[in-house]
């Protein structure tokens, strides 16, 4: 069931006739693709820039500098220090180095993986004519990366946010109908391609539709009654209760199981050929 989903428009606040748990409440974002998918793109947004900017050894001073005009120069390499192996000679080190530009050393550092490099090594170092302190070996040089990271990171992780937000919006708009809504039976229609549509009416007479899904030997079949739940102030809004994942438990008990008896006249929904006004699936 994608419960991020079945609810549509806002949700007003109202009084709370069950409750449920932080675990199943916290449970229920699990259910929400937008909320997942959100944040997988987050953290690899945030992957992305630890590894283009924080990983070169410059300096965050010196992402604007770099950018700038540099030149380049012949350093030397002072230390080499192990952090992890690999496979055959290719493991990740980080290289300190020291470089002379106009009679003042200066010294830096950048992680390696690959072979190792010795003490006393010659590699190329590219430094900032305005700061010559900020520099960067092994094509590691921030200010390309900044720019990569910005123009293909910045967007994604702005639609990243945009989907947790809207994703956590309606995980709430669900825990609100779960805890705040009304119970009644809602009556299946039509059955097909794995989904059937369910009617019922809310406690002014309403009529109102949702569509759940009908796969399994448990699928509900035509003219099952279903137990749902609809927000009393927005009734176009409901749940079917034994679509809800089986960890989600309220004090008092949601209703489950779908029976073959008939509706109750109060519930009773509109027959199958009688036309009735788009309330919107819910």
């Amino acid at each position: 069931m994608r419960l991020d989903g079945v609810v549509k428009g806002s949700v007003p606040r109202a009084p709370r006739v069950r409750t449920m748990g932080r675990l199943a409440r916290l449970g229920l974002m699990l259910y929400s693709r937008r909320l997942i998918y959100g944040v997988g793109v987050t953290v690899a947004v945030l992957g992305l820039a630890y590894a283009n900017l924080f990983t070169s050894g410059v300096e965050p001073r010196c992402w604007v500098s770099m950018a700038g005009d540099t030149a380049t120069t012949t350093g030397v390499v002072s230390q080499v220090d192990f952090i992890a192996g690999g496979k055959k000679d290719w493991h990740r080190f980080r290289v300190w180095y020291t470089y002379a530009v106009g009679g003042t050393r200066h010294q830096g550092w950048a992680y390696h993986t690959g072979p190792r490099y010795r003490e006393g090594e010659a590699l190329e170092v590219t430094h900032s004519r305005r700061e010559p302190s900020c520099s960067c070996v092994f094509s590691k040089c921030p200010a390309e990366q900044a720019l990569f990271t910005i123009i293909f990171g910045g967007p994604a992780l702005l639609i990243a946010l945009l989907m947790i937000r809207s994703g956590a919006g309606r995980i709430r708009k669900t825990i609100a109908i779960i805890e705040s809504g009304s119970i009644t039976s809602a009556t299946v229609g039509r059955v097909a391609d794995g989904e059937a549509t369910a009617r019922y009416r809310d406690s002014a007479g309403g009529r109102h539709r949702l569509t759940v899904t009908a796969r399994g030997p448990a699928a509900p079949k035509k003219d099952d009654q279903i137990p749902v739940v609809f927000h009393p102030a927005l009734p176009a809004n409901a749940l079917a209760i034994d679509a809800l994942p089986r960890f989600v438990r309220t004090t008092p008990a949601l209703p489950r199981g779908a029976t073959t008896a008939a509706a109750g006249a109060g519930d009773a929904p509109p027959p199958e050929d009688e036309e009735e006004p788009d309330r919107g699936d819910s």
